[in-house]
């Protein structure tokens, strides 16, 4: 049996020094971002005739994210404060409370047991207020459009070297360059 001729070695001294372990992260891995428009219209009726709307304000309240298998239901308030001027009067503004609720169903590759992060961004809230019939009127019909974008995020668990360490503090071989 013939013996080998001996191997030089190509790299003579370790290439790095230190100690790594591989550790375990939870981390945030984004499943779905999605812009999504609901509308509404429904009739409201004023306590007295109005001559016409002088502003709606909007706020909207975010009750509660719910996951079921492949899916994210979203449910919010809309509360508007609609200031108008009755018929016969001199100017004087009054105020009138309304509260629609909206539900959302959004497609998303989760589960109920997957730890879920919801965030929510309104783009816009668009109220528009006509009136039924000749004015002055009680009666209006109210048309409410909401830009909502929901990035929805699930919790994954990644695996990572970490440590102290000079690593690769000798290169092998020749550099590569990177030409594009």
């Amino acid at each position: 049996m013939r013996k080998d001729p001996k191997v030089p070695k190509i790299c003579p001294e370790p290439i790095f020094r230190g100690k790594m372990v591989r550790k375990r992260f939870k981390k945030l891995q984004v499943v779905k971002d999605e812009n999504i428009q609901l509308h509404d219209v429904r009739e409201i009726t004023l306590p007295t005739p109005a001559s016409f709307i002088q502003s709606v304000h909007t706020q909207v309240e975010f009750l509660s994210d719910s996951v079921i298998s492949g899916k994210v239901i979203k449910q919010f308030r809309i509360h508007k404060i609609i200031k108008y001027v009755p018929a016969g009067t001199d100017g004087t503004v009054l105020f009138h409370r309304e509260t629609i609720p909206f539900e959302a169903f959004i497609e998303a590759p989760v589960t109920p047991s997957d730890e879920v992060d919801v965030e929510n961004f309104i783009l816009r809230v668009v109220p528009v207020l006509e009136p039924v019939g000749e004015l002055p009127t009680t009666v209006w019909r109210e048309k409410t459009v909401v830009d909502l974008r929901v990035i929805i995020s699930k919790v994954v668990i990644v695996s990572s070297l970490v440590g102290d360490s000079d690593v690769f503090d000798r290169r092998i071989g020749p550099p590569q360059i990177d030409v594009r």
